[in-house]
């Protein structure tokens, strides 16, 4: 069995694709995290023999498919003193990189002290390494974590830098993450009166899809979670939602408004938006919208009138036009979330059904699981006079 060279130790990792409910067909260039604690992965293993090596220094590792195919990896979080974190693998360079339904993927976390490996290695929004984890497709992702200290910017990982401003230092204010096992300060908690600026202008596309997971402090009101609107004409806006007017309650929805007469919202009406985690997707091929939940297409329900479905965030776009998360703001009037949101991302294409459920599976921590660590043994030649 081949050995990544450079490297003495290291720890087997495999996706469960074999798991036809969860990976349904192949997904190619994937972006899979992999957590590291004492009970992570589908079968809950203790991964966190690699900190006892290389302690708070995240880059003296590699990560492979196969023996030695290596990937790029982009680290969210690593907190060497309570042997936790979560990193992101991937590589948009290379078509081999798939995940097949029906057989397992495996690999290496490869480690030794002192060894580092900066251009396989880096931190969120790297040049060439951490950017190179994201497909071409992926327009901003946002793991939500605050750029620095001073806590009022949070960083997107693409090579597009939408960074978000936050409406101050520490509004929204950092909280625990959505996925796996809630890393810390990995997420926003946004008050019910703050949000995150994306600046104007930023899509052009007419397909796309748009994802994140939320956990809603409150119910019975609309908390925005993505939204784009014109700061000039009013009510022109377009806003993925947990919507409520007292007739549709907590649906998750998709709403475009141009004025009276102008309107047109779809929404998932088999599905109640509770307070619990969860994930949440919508997409656009241009001509009709599609809601998911939890990884699950929903049954849609159509209201109002004349604007087709399918309509974008390009139609909207311009130098009036704002993009938020967390925040719906018009000339006429703004609408704030109350809860937690994570993993907000763009992509420029429409997800399938299948990327969008094993990435589901995938954040959830219910794919990957972890073989015990191995070492390489380093012959030794004594002499003796």
């Amino acid at each position: 069995m081949a050995w990544l060279s450079g490297w003495d130790h290291r720890m087997k990792w495999t996706a469960d694709s074999s798991d036809t409910a969860k990976v349904t067909a192949t997904i190619t260039k994937p972006s899979i995290p992999v957590f590291f604690g004492s009970s992570v992965g589908k079968d809950s293993d203790d991964n966190t023999a690699i900190f006892d090596e290389i302690g708070s220094n995240w880059d003296e590792m590699a990560i492979t498919y196969g023996d030695t195919e290596e990937l790029y990896v982009e680290v969210e979080d690593w907190d060497s003193v309570n042997s936790g974190g979560v990193v992101w693998i991937g590589d948009n360079t290379d078509s081999s990189w798939t995940v097949v339904s029906g057989t397992d993927r495996t690999g290496w976390i490869y480690y030794k002290d002192g060894n580092t490996n900066a251009g396989r290695v880096g931190a969120i929004g790297s040049t060439d390494v951490g950017e190179r984890v994201w497909d071409s497709s992926h327009e901003m992702v946002q793991h939500m974590v605050d750029e620095n200290a001073t806590g009022d910017t949070v960083l997107d990982s693409t090579s597009n830098d939408i960074d978000g401003a936050k409406t101050s230092a520490d509004n929204p204010e950092k909280a625990a993450g959505l996925i796996g096992g809630l890393p810390a300060d990995t997420a926003q908690d946004f008050n019910g009166s703050d949000g995150i600026g994306l600046g104007d202008d930023i899509w052009t596309d007419s397909v796309g899809t748009i994802e994140a997971w939320i956990e809603m402090d409150a119910v019975g009101v609309i908390n925005p979670i993505f939204s784009a609107a014109d700061d000039v004409v009013v009510d022109d806006m377009l806003r993925f939602t947990v919507y409520y007017d007292g007739t549709v309650n907590n649906r998750l929805a998709m709403q475009l408004y141009r004025g009276p007469g102008s309107n047109f919202f779809t929404y998932i009406n088999d599905v109640t938006v509770d307070t619990g985690r969860h994930h949440v997707c919508v997409s656009s091929n241009g001509s009709k919208w599609k809601l998911y939940y939890d990884g699950v297409p929903g049954n849609l329900t159509d209201d109002y009138i004349d604007v087709d479905a399918g309509e974008w965030f390009d139609d909207l776009s311009g130098s009036n036009v704002t993009f938020r998360i967390g925040h719906q703001k018009t000339s006429a009037a703004e609408v704030y979330a109350d809860g937690v949101i994570d993993e907000m991302r763009v992509s420029s294409s429409q997800r399938t059904d299948a990327w969008i459920k094993a990435n589901y599976y995938f954040q959830t921590d219910d794919l990957l699981y972890f073989g015990s660590e191995e070492r390489l043994f380093h012959p030794y030649i004594i002499f003796f006079s």
